[in-house]
């Protein structure tokens, strides 16, 4: 099953206007106002970019898209992955990081709908991949 994420928006909406604001304040210096541009293109980049995970029987694929155009691709064979440790990121919102053998851990937190961690306890149940799950984690999902 695929499940889907975004940028948090409304923080990214509330910098570009601030942003934008503080352009119309008309300072005269010119690397303020090349700073500015800069923050606002980097601001719009990320209102464009997305995130799918594609849970399978033995692979797990993590693209990051622009627009609908995928920029990056990552498949993870369940031999590759050492651990999957699902724990609690800021107040509210739970997600799993894994643990690859070779390689950098793959983090995957915010996606819709929730139940990618269900999908990702099972994946990790079938191909019998060791899951730790932080107290944290076990609060939120009493």
């Amino acid at each position: 099953m695929t499940y889907r994420a975004k940028t948090q928006r409304g923080i990214l909406f509330s910098l570009l206007t601030l942003t934008l604001t503080s352009w119309a304040w008309n300072f005269d210096t010119t690397n303020l106002i090349s700073f500015q541009i800069f923050i606002i293109v980097f601001i719009l980049l990320a209102l464009g970019t997305s995130y799918e995970l594609t849970v399978g029987k033995e692979v797990l694929t993590y693209r990051i898209l622009f627009l609908q155009i995928p920029i990056h691709k990552r498949k993870v064979k369940a031999s590759q992955i050492s651990q999957m440790k699902f724990k609690r990121y800021g107040w509210i919102q739970t997600g799993v990081a894994i643990r690859m053998k070779k390689g950098f851990m793959l983090r995957i937190v915010g996606f819709k709908p929730q139940r990618y961690l269900i999908s990702l306890e099972e994946f990790a149940e079938e191909n019998g991949i060791p899951i730790n799950e932080t107290e944290g984690y076990i609060i939120l999902n009493r």
